[in-house]
């Protein structure tokens, strides 16, 4: 017995060929009718021989269209891998935004980062600064400024800040190691900042200048410049404390700095040169109240705690806290925090 698909494969497969015999057939009838007339009238060749031309010409161009869209499609600009350069200066960025989130923990989170996580982070930095990729950008002076430590007295300042906000408690172990790790930081940012510059030298060393776009002629606007002279402070007093208090800070940041001759001197020059300006303002610009304390009790305006830092600075910067030049930078020293505490209170009229 036959299944119902296999009568209906057995239909399907005759139809076919009687189909294909059919076109087979239709086919050379209508050649063979073709052939008879041609035989029995001329051949126009002309028209045969323009009918091939053209349509070898389309031919022609239609080959030409499918070649040049193969290799259009075949030669599409693949996305270019970075530069290994750019790749390890991203790594330094990364490693600098660690380094900032564990400076942050100590403000932020209870529990202050150690002195594992902080060597552990330092260890990687210096490893990745020591690529190959970086050695044309990073040469050995600049290693060894990574591992050098941050200027002493702006590390004590910002240490001070951090101990003001109650960060962490004067002479404890998270103390130490915002200390070891925040100049890191600082380093790496100065680290970075160096290779970026040399970058964007040297592409526009290779590309030569760049050609600015021409612009209509602005009329020059009157020059006010005068006006940052430190002369004109003068005129308005809350300008000229804000001048003394920025000036007076940049002393106490020098004494607690080792310096040689003539930078020593001119220190010296500058502080008492300062204090004769300051004594000035107190006397057109403070309350009696105020130029009393200014005057007489300068030395209590800071905590024991930041007066301590301050000496033991003055110390490592090779100036005795009893001497004449510990003495004068003492004085800067609390007048500066008073200057800064009367910021926020009323200033009698003029």
């Amino acid at each position: 017995m036959f299944s119902v698909k296999e009568i209906i494969g057995d239909m399907r497969a005759s139809v076919v060929s009687m189909l294909t015999t059919g076109a087979i057939l239709c086919a050379a009838s209508i050649g063979g009718a073709i052939w008879k007339s041609v035989q029995q009238q001329p051949i126009p060749w002309a028209v045969l021989i323009a009918v091939g031309l053209f349509g070898f010409v389309l031919s022609g161009i239609a080959i030409a269209k499918l070649s040049g869209t193969s290799k259009k499609t075949n030669g599409l600009k693949q996305p270019s891998e970075p530069q290994p350069v750019i790749i390890a200066v991203d790594e330094l960025k990364t490693l600098l935004y660690e380094g900032e989130r564990l400076v942050g923990r100590f403000q932020e989170d209870s529990v202050k980062p150690t002195f594992g996580e902080v060597d552990d982070w330092r260890k990687r930095t210096r490893d990745c600064a020591r690529q190959n990729t970086l050695a044309s950008l990073v040469k050995p002076k600049d290693l060894l400024r990574l591992e050098k430590q941050w200027e002493q007295g702006e590390l004590i300042r910002i240490t001070a800040k951090f101990l003001d906000h109650g960060c962490f408690a004067y002479g404890s172990v998270e103390m130490a190691v915002f200390e070891h790790l925040w100049g890191s930081v600082e380093r790496l940012k100065e680290l970075i900042a160096k290779i970026e510059s040399e970058e964007s030298t040297a592409d526009k060393e290779k590309n030569g200048p760049v050609s600015q776009p021409s612009v209509m002629p602005t009329i020059p606007a009157q020059d006010l410049g005068y006006l940052a002279d430190p002369a004109y402070d003068r005129f308005w007093p809350s300008s000229w404390r804000n001048a003394l208090i920025e000036r007076g800070q940049r002393l106490t940041e020098q004494w607690a700095t080792r310096l040689d001759y003539p930078e020593k001197q001119r220190r010296e020059n500058d502080s008492k040169n300062w204090l004769c300006e300051a004594g000035e303002f107190a006397g057109k610009h403070l309350t009696s109240e105020q130029m009393n304390e200014f005057t007489l009790h300068h030395g209590t305006a800071a905590s024991a705690s930041k007066k301590y830092d301050f000496g033991m600075a003055l110390i490592q910067a090779g100036t005795e806290t009893g001497s004449e030049d510990g003495n004068l930078a003492f004085e800067i020293f609390g007048k500066v925090k008073l200057l800064e505490r009367f910021r926020s209170e009323p200033m009698p009229p003029s």
